[in-house]
C-alpha cells in the first residue's frame, strides 16, 4: 500500500490507497461545485490530468453547469469525461437519451460513467429489479458506443452488488470515503474527498487512465456520433 501526502496553499490531503506509484490524479464535478480560477490553480498543483463532469440525471435533468465546467477543463487541457446520475424511477431508455442529448456537440476524451448510488434509489423495489434496470441502461451504452460504461458506486454497494454488476461491465469507480478497507479494493478509479480553499472536492486516482481514454480503447468505434 502506498501513501501520498499533498500539501500546498489551501490544500492538505492525506491519502492511502492500494494503487501503484504511477497513479494519475483527477477530479469529478457537478453544479454543486462552483470553482473559481483560484480553485483551479490549486487543483492543478496536484498533478490533475482528468476530470469527469456531471452531464445528466434521470430522464430529464441536465446539469446546468456542464458547459461551464467543460470549458474550464478544456482551458486547462485536461482529459474530459461525462457522467450520468442513475435514477431507478425512470426507464433505462429515457435516461440514456437524456445523457446522449446532454453531451451532444462536446468532444469527450474518456469513457462515459453511470453514477449508481443510493441517492438515485427512489422506487421501493428490490435489489434485483434495480440491478436489472441498471443492466438495461449499461447495455444501451454498450450498444451505442461499443464499450461498457464505468460504474461509479460506494464501498457498500460495491460489496453487495459486485458479482452482479461485474458480469455486465468492465470498469469500476469506487467512492472510498473514510472506509479503511475500501483502500484495498481492486477498482479502476478510487475517489476521496478533499478540501480546496474551504470547498469540498472529489479527488480521484487511477493507474488505468490509458485504458479509459477513448482513443486508446480499441472497442470505442462510435465517438463521432456525439461530436
Amino acid at each position: 500500500m502506498a501513501g501520498l501526502l499533498f500539501a500546498c496553499s489551501g490544500i492538505f490531503i492525506l491519502l492511502f490507497y492500494s494503487m501503484s506509484l504511477n497513479a494519475q490524479n483527477g477530479i469529478d464535478i457537478s453544479h454543486h461545485n462552483n470553482l473559481t480560477d483560484k480553485d483551479w490553480a490549486e487543483i492543478l498543483k496536484n498533478n490533475v490530468k482528468f476530470v469527469y463532469i456531471k452531464a445528466s440525471e434521470g430522464k430529464s435533468f441536465k446539469d446546468p453547469a456542464f458547459k461551464k465546467h467543460y470549458n474550464q477543463a478544456k482551458k486547462h487541457k485536461l482529459l474530459i469525461g461525462a457522467y450520468h446520475f442513475y435514477n431507478d424511477n425512470c426507464s433505462p431508455e429515457s435516461q440514456f437519451n437524456n445523457y446522449i442529448n446532454s453531451v451532444k456537440g462536446y468532444k469527450l476524451n474518456l469513457i462515459p460513467v453511470i453514477d449508481f448510488e443510493t441517492g438515485g434509489f427512489r422506487n421501493n423495489c428490490n435489489k434485483y429489479d434495480r440491478l436489472e434496470n441498471l443492466r438495461e441502461l449499461i447495455l444501451l451504452f454498450y450498444d451505442y458506443y461499443n464499450v461498457y460504461p464505468i460504474i461509479y458506486t460506494d464501498y457498500y454497494l460495491y460489496n453487495s452488488t459486485y458479482s452482479e454488476i461485474k458480469s455486465i461491465t468492465d470498469y469500476f469507480w469506487i467512492n472510498c470515503g473514510n472506509n479503511f478497507f475500501s483502500k484495498f479494493i481492486e477498482a479502476d478509479i478510487k475517489q476521496y474527498r478533499i478540501s480546496i480553499n474551504k470547498k469540498e472536492i472529489d479527488f480521484n486516482t487511477t493507474d488505468k487512465l490509458s485504458k479509459i481514454i477513448i482513443k486508446n480503447n480499441p472497442h470505442w468505434v462510435r465517438l463521432s456520433r456525439t461530436q
